[in-house]
């Protein structure tokens, strides 16, 4: 299959960073002394961040193999909440491909990481914070999109989502 999984990720982020680290910071910008809060789930594979009442969500997506496409911006992902609501989205920036190889002594892997971001509203803060995301709608690098359904050990991204925007909600 060419693409890895997202609990294939979600395994892999559990290996490289010595376990799920979450953190929900607040804290001011140092220049305009404006809050800002953030939410930032192993090393921005889930990334919240909510500054100068701008909202930003930057989700982290691991394919296998070398790519050189570059996902262009205005791409739709899609997030279904077990209450039955669709929340659509599109990206705000191109997502260039980020290439890197892993190797043990059985076996090597290439990976290319797309790392897509997309600007929130309040409104969807709230609905990600009050139901989680029973399937991700996201790129495919060859065009058209990929499902993920959260299953297993795949659902610590449900519980992530749903974190990250409680954090995010809680400091507007």
């Amino acid at each position: 299959m060419k693409k890895i999984s997202f609990l294939l990720l979600c395994i892999m982020a559990l290996s490289f960073n010595n376990g799920f680290s979450q953190k929900c910071k607040v804290g001011a910008d140092p220049i305009t002394n404006e809050k800002v809060a953030s939410f930032d789930f192993s090393s921005r594979t889930v990334f919240y961040e909510y500054k100068s009442g701008v909202i930003h969500l930057e989700m982290k997506f691991t394919y296998s193999g070398s790519y050189k496409v570059i996902v262009p911006r205005e791409t739709e992902m899609i997030f279904k909440l077990e209450n039955g609501e669709i929340i659509k989205l599109a990206t705000i920036s191109d997502a260039p491909p980020k290439t890197r190889a892993t190797a043990t002594q059985y076996s090597a892997y290439i990976n290319t990481d797309y790392s897509y971001l997309v600007e929130l509203t309040k409104d969807q803060v709230t609905k990600l914070a009050t139901s989680k995301v029973i399937l991700i709608r996201y790129p495919d690098t060859q065009g058209g999109s990929l499902d993920y359904t959260p299953k297993g050990l795949g659902k610590i991204y449900t519980n992530v989502l749903f974190k990250g925007a409680n954090c995010i909600r809680e400091n507007f």
